[in-house]
């Protein structure tokens, strides 16, 4: 079962740290790549790629996924896999990863949020966009 393209639109970071989030897609090992200043909020276009299975190739993880990164650590790897955006904190693709939290059903115009709760810890979440 498949889902439309999910485009996130908007990245908001609401943490201390400067993000940087950029996409592997098709041969492509930077693209859509943009830095988000902290307490800053970018209007950027990044269509979340497509993965199915793990290794290189046409709807594989290796050449298909998004990287967010806080204060130059990775957080998180991004994926559309059937109607859910997924994630790994790993660089790996996982069968069935878990949902992104938020509005993490795939397709559409999203809206991303990096930030830190109570205990300062990162997290993100996707919502809707709005303009």
């Amino acid at each position: 079962m498949f889902a439309g393209v999910t485009n996130v639109k908007r990245w908001v970071n609401e943490t201390d740290q400067e993000v940087r989030v950029w996409k592997v897609d098709g041969g492509y090992s930077h693209k859509d790549e943009y830095t988000i200043p902290a307490g800053h909020a970018v209007n950027a276009h990044m269509w979340i790629p497509w993965a199915d299975q793990p290794g290189t190739g046409p709807l594989r993880y290796d050449d298909h996924h998004a990287v967010i990164m806080v204060g130059g650590q990775p957080l998180a790897y991004l994926w559309q896999s059937g109607t859910l955006i997924r994630f790994n904190t790993s660089d790996a693709f996982v069968n069935g990863g878990v949902a992104v939290p938020g509005l993490s059903r795939s397709g559409g115009d999203k809206t991303m949020v990096i930030g830190k709760d109570p205990q300062s810890r990162v997290g993100f979440a996707l919502g809707m966009y709005k303009r």
